[in-house]
């Protein structure tokens, strides 16, 4: 194996630099975010459906929740990026790189007494089975892509979804087990439990690599 992957990223321009962005960056951004006129909200309180500004302050809420559990690892020597854009024009909810490896964070508010994990892709509980599961895979198959390329190594990266909001989160026999599946509230002492995959000097080099933009601009 090479060198670090810090190597020449000692320096960023603040314009390339993504640690300074917010959990649910887009969000704030009244351009980003989800805007809909009179007839979608006539729509939406027709079907009885949340109106798009909840939507929109309820994704936000997760990703600040969620994000604010991650921040409690930066001292066991973990490192957090929020809201990183991926190549497909996406956004990434969190990114965690540390002691036990490379996860992709996605977060959901999900308010629900009990979430249940189907197929491996699906999630039924508070609303339609929704293929959540696959979102979260697919994130960190992109991560892993730009990563590797970046670092001129393979970077293995495992997807988290957290349910927030969800009480209690099962998983059936036949789901597959390769998407950790988390309520609010058990996400630090998820990864607390992990460790031994990544050293400090490689974790801090991949985080100077994930921190810039052009990083992802090239995967």
């Amino acid at each position: 194996m090479r060198g670090t992957p810090e190597d020449g990223r000692l320096w960023l321009h603040p314009d390339d630099d993504l640690a300074p962005n917010r959990p649910g960056e887009s969000l704030h951004r009244p351009g980003e975010s989800v805007q809909r006129g009179a007839l979608a909200r006539s729509i939406a309180r027709l079907l009885g459906r949340p109106l798009p500004e909840r939507d929109t302050a309820s994704a936000l809420l997760a990703a600040e929740r969620v994000a604010d559990e991650l921040e409690q690892l930066e001292l066991g020597g973990w490192y957090v990026l929020h809201s990183l854009p991926l190549p497909d024009g996406t956004e990434l909810g969190h990114l965690l790189i540390g002691p036990g490896g490379t996860y992709t964070v996605s977060s959901r508010w999900y308010p629900a007494a009990r979430a249940e994990v189907r197929d491996g892709d699906t999630v039924h509980g508070a609303a339609l089975p929704l293929p959540l599961v696959r979102h979260c895979r697919r994130g960190a198959v992109q991560a892993a892509h730009v990563l590797s390329r970046a670092a001129g190594t393979e970077v293995p990266v495992t997807a988290v979804l957290v349910l927030v909001g969800a009480h209690r989160v099962v998983r059936s026999a036949a789901a597959a087990d390769d998407v950790a599946v988390l309520s609010d509230g058990n996400v630090r002492g998820h990864f607390l439990r992990c460790g031994g995959v990544l050293g400090p000097a490689w974790a801090a080099g991949l985080h100077a690599l994930a921190r810039d933009r052009r990083t992802w601009r090239a995967g």
